[in-house]
């Protein structure tokens, strides 16, 4: 099925996001862990995977619609010198993954193409569990400052989940 440029680029878009996301994640993860951060370790190692998973449709639905999808492009990859900063480059990362869903979703609509808008707004629904924890860790940082806050971060939470 030929889908609309504009919806090919759409997924392109959304890919590189999930691209850079899955890297930028992937090494958070690894700096986290290193620092002896376990808790942030895993939850950017979780959602790194995750969201690797969740580009695995959006390549196939560009190859549904007969488009090239474009594994190599990548945005800048936000690696900080501490803990808190990559917590800030971890959630604006997040925010324009979202963005991308939503955008997605809107020009999929637009030309009547309601299986990736569908795909988007199900992508979206997901992304938006992993904003709202970014969102709450910033929330507990101001609460707790930076020393309490690092310090909850050395142990894991669920340790067998």
């Amino acid at each position: 099925m030929k889908g609309h440029k504009q919806v090919v680029d759409a997924l392109n878009a959304t890919l590189t996001a999930q691209l850079t996301a899955i890297n930028q994640l992937f090494l958070a993860a690894k700096v986290h862990e290193h620092r002896g951060f376990l808790r942030l370790a895993r939850a950017a190692y979780k959602q790194s995977i995750h969201v690797m998973r969740e580009a695995e449709p959006v390549i196939a639905r560009v190859l549904f619609l007969e488009g090239l999808p474009n594994l190599q492009r990548i945005a800048k990859i936000g690696a900080a010198e501490g803990p808190i900063e990559q917590l800030s480059l971890d959630l604006a990362l997040q925010q324009e993954l979202c963005a991308k869903l939503e955008e997605l979703a809107r020009t999929a609509l637009a030309h009547n193409d309601h299986g990736t808008a569908e795909l988007a707004e199900g992508q979206l629904a997901k992304e938006q569990v992993f904003l709202q924890w970014l969102e709450a860790q910033q929330r507990e940082l101001a609460t707790l400052g930076q020393d309490l806050y690092l310090a909850a971060q050395v142990h894991e939470a669920n340790p067998a989940g």
